[in-house]
Formats: structure tokens, sequence, C-alpha cells
């Protein structure tokens, strides 16, 4: 078993099975006597020797732990492709192409042929750069078949996935995509999560849908912060850099009125989706995105709340905030690998990481403004 230190608990990563339990000092020491077939007995005396605790109550925190484990829940760090794509298309014939487009993300050049009419000029609409700047510019190549209802994504050949409208084909290339920025670079850690950078220093802003984080990320694009993503925001593990995937904002029906002032244009964006759920995409400009690696300083947990007059500043723990990470959906490649895990605990242990609750934008970029600039004069990353 690997363990790392989080504040005043551990990581725990069972190598054999890629379980990562987060516990308490007492409860680590048991999991790696446990694993290397301890019973209750020499656990208890071990825990006797360790802690202040004496080995009647050792022995029966021992039996308890044991019977649990079995059952116990683990923090699960999913596959970067934990998703199951469908990849039953097998390409037998060359692509009748009805529309080509080039879609650009910094250091990439995205050929695409699609035979499904419409997906082009959306596919347009959700990439915002105009040409990909550097050198060091691959070329990637994705054709969309019609195949009866079907509309199967293939790259060098290769199946990735199926989409089924113009819209879901759409969102399944722009995973396939954003999934070759991360695979592009060894140990990377992808997060769901929306990012924004102001100079040299980015802030992650990890957060549940509805709770806000891309009107925020809206705003502050508005006022001068540089745009890395929306959903899926890719970090280098040794580093703690984030990389740029800066492809358009999915804003929600009820951010529409709330953005209405800084974004004119959204009111004559397309309308997608179902009465249920409908979004427009907002394009960033040119100069609004950020397009190289960039450090992150800072950590946000937004959180709206119409009745919230003034903005609620919460320091979060360190357990907390990895522990809402790795549940929101943080992903890297299996499997886990230690050095992967112990950089995105170093980095855990090192941000500044803050929930802030609020109802005015102007009050919290305010705020987030402080506390980045806090973040910066203190930062020293040790990964």
């Amino acid at each position: 078993m690997k363990k790392f230190s989080l504040a005043d608990h551990y990581v725990c990563l069972d190598e054999d099975t890629g379980q990562v339990r987060v516990l308490n000092q007492v409860a680590a020491s048991m999991l790696s006597l446990a694993l290397d077939g301890a019973g209750a007995e020499l656990i208890a005396c071990s825990i006797v020797d360790q802690f202040d605790v004496d080995i009647e109550t050792a022995m029966i925190d021992s039996v308890q732990f044991l019977a649990a484990l079995p059952s116990a829940d683990s923090l699960i760090v999913k596959a970067t492709e934990s998703y199951l794509p469908d990849v039953g298309f097998t390409v037998s014939r060359e692509i009748d192409a009805q529309e080509r487009t080039c879609l650009y993300l910094p250091g990439v050049r995205i050929e695409v042929a699609s035979e499904l009419c419409g997906l082009c000029d959306l596919l347009n609409e959700m990439f915002t750069l105009e040409s990909s700047e550097g050198s060091c510019v691959r070329t990637v190549k994705l054709d969309v078949y019609s195949s009866g209802r079907n509309f199967p994504i293939v790259g060098e050949g290769e199946t990735l996935d199926t989409g089924y409208t113009v819209a879901d084909t759409a969102i399944k290339c722009l995973r396939e995509i954003s999934g070759l920025v991360a695979r592009s670079h060894a140990g990377t850690i992808m997060f769901h999560a929306s990012a924004v950078a102001r100079g040299n220093d980015a802030i992650l802003m990890p957060a549940h849908g509805g709770s806000g984080k891309t009107t925020l990320a809206a705003y502050l694009m508005h006022r001068g912060y540089a745009f890395l993503n929306d959903d899926a925001v890719p970090m280098l593990a040794k580093t703690a850099e984030l990389l740029p995937v800066p492809v358009s904002l999915s804003v929600k029906a009820g951010s529409w009125p709330v953005l209405a002032n800084y974004f004119p244009q959204l009111s004559h964006l397309t309308r997608y989706g179902n009465e249920e759920r409908q979004f427009r995409y907002l394009s960033p400009r040119d100069g609004q995105v950020q397009k190289s690696p960039v450090s992150c300083r800072l950590l946000i947990v937004p959180e709206y709340c119409e009745a919230q007059k003034t903005v609620a500043v919460e320091c979060l723990s360190k357990v907390s905030v990895f522990e809402g990470i790795i549940k929101s959906g943080c992903s890297v490649e299996q499997p886990v690998q230690p050095e992967i895990l112990e950089s995105l605990v170093s980095w855990v242990n090192m941000v500044p990481c803050y929930k802030l609750t609020y109802s005015s934008l102007s009050q919290v970029e305010a705020v987030i403004d402080d506390l980045l600039l806090q973040s910066v004069s203190s930062w020293e990353w040790c990964g």
C-alpha cells in the first residue's frame, strides 16, 4: 500500500485493487497492516505501540475495522476513458464528405470531414480559435460517417464513438478532441471543472451542475480573465499546470438573463437541447482565451445563492476538497500510478481552497481577485 499525507489524514492507495481511501492516522496504520495479512491481535498490538490507546480499546477497534473493511466505501479515481463509447462501426469505405471544416486548439489543428449535414456549423460554434499558433502544431483528422440513423466518429481508421443526432455527435466529437489534449501529455489529471487565468496564475473551479460555475467563468472572462475550459480541464501532475482547451461555454437558459448585459450576442445565438434543458454556445473572442499551460494557484468552489447578500467565504478542509474532486469525476490513466496520486495530493495540500457563496458577480469577482493575489504571494510548488 502507498500512502500520502493529506493535512492530518492519509490518502491510501491499494496498488492491487486501485482503491483509494482517505483515513486518519490510526485507520491508515490498520489498513496497511490488514493488507499485509495481519489479524486483529497483531493490528491491536501495533496500534498500542504507535498511539496513546489501551490494548482493550485497540482490540475492539481492530476487530470492528476488519469486519467493516470488505464493504467499506472507497473513492474511485476514474479512468480517463471511463465513459464507454459505442465503437461497433467498422470502416469499410471512403468517407463521402458533405461538408468539411478545420478546428483549432493551442498546438492542435483538427480537420473534420462529415457526411452529417449541419455538424460542421455546430462544431465551428463550439471551437473558438481561428488558428493554432506556434511551430509544434499537430494535425488530427476526424471523419464522421452516416450509417443508418447513427453517425460514427472515426479517427485514424478507428471508430472512437457514435453520435445519434447532430448535437449529440458534436458533443462526442468535442469529448474525443478534448481527450486528445490530455492523452498527448504523460501524467495528466482531468478535472470536471471550469478554469480561468490571470497572467501566469490559474483558478480551478470544480463544482456540481447548477452551481453557477459557467456563469462565473463567463463573467470573469468578460472582466479580463483568460478562459481555459468550462467542463474538462487537464492538469499536468508534475507541474500543477492547467492545459487550455478553450472551446465555447455551454450556457444554460437560466444564465441567459444574467449574462445578457455582458454578452449582448447571447440572445441571438442558436438554442440547443430540449424544453427541460436549453443552452447556447458562447464563443470567447480570440484574445479572451489562454493559449499556453498555466500554474493553478487557487481552487474555488462557487455556489450561487440568490438570497446571499454578501459573499460568504469558507476555507475548505483539504480532506473535503480531495474527496470532492474525486467524487465530481476527476480521472487519470489507469491503473492509478502512485506518483500521479502523490502529485494530486501534494497539490491539494498546497493550493488554497475556498467555497464562495454569492449572488453578486461583481462582489465575488473582488473576493476572487484578492484571494488570488494572496495565493500568488505565498505560492511554492514542490510537486
